[in-house]
């Protein structure tokens, strides 16, 4: 649905078959976001109507932890609920670049994972897990510029050269943020 904030009045609705698991991200004149299936999709703000769309792998039980959206000037980035971060043009969907982060003996186990937020600075995407895993990768091309053993699930906060968080058991940690 899109309603007019000011009257409250439909603007306009479109059925979906899938429920969506993801944060939806609002872009000019468009918004995107991950369904149930692991299909993230574009749609267009003005109708409703699908833009365009990518399938990724469909997991047979989804992590009921909703998955995260970010944006620069020219992809969308995301994770699926199999542990991936996943690269899209913005524009047309086509594929930049796919990441793992989870061992391929625990993907079967996804529905277990609990990711933070994606968190976008400069060039690279911070996020971390409840696997023992905070990442750092390069936006542009999907590579891990570093990876640490902190466990959390909570959105990392990056101030200047460092990033906090707090895992699990509540201890604080700080990161550097380039290394």
């Amino acid at each position: 649905y899109l309603i007019d904030y000011s009257n409250g009045n439909l603007i306009w609705k479109n059925d979906h078959d899938v429920s969506f698991m993801s944060q939806i991200q609002i872009d000019n004149d468009k918004f995107y976001v991950l369904d149930a299936n692991n299909t993230f999709i574009c749609f267009s703000l003005q109708n409703g109507e699908k833009l365009w769309q990518f399938k990724s792998e469909k997991k047979l039980i989804n992590s009921q932890k909703q998955t995260s959206v970010v944006i620069n000037e020219e992809n969308v980035i995301f994770n699926n609920s199999k542990g991936e971060i996943i690269s899209l043009d913005k524009f047309n969907g086509n594929l930049n670049w796919i990441t793992p982060t989870i061992e391929y003996g625990e993907s079967f186990q996804s529905f277990l994972v609990k990711t933070s937020e994606l968190v976008l600075s400069e060039d690279s995407i911070y996020f971390s897990n409840n696997k023992d895993s905070f990442f750092s990768l390069d936006v542009n091309l999907g590579f891990v510029n570093w990876r640490q053993n902190v466990s959390s699930y909570l959105r990392p906060i990056v101030i200047d050269n460092i990033i906090l968080t707090i895992s699990p058991k509540g201890y604080l940690y700080i990161l550097e943020k380039n290394s």
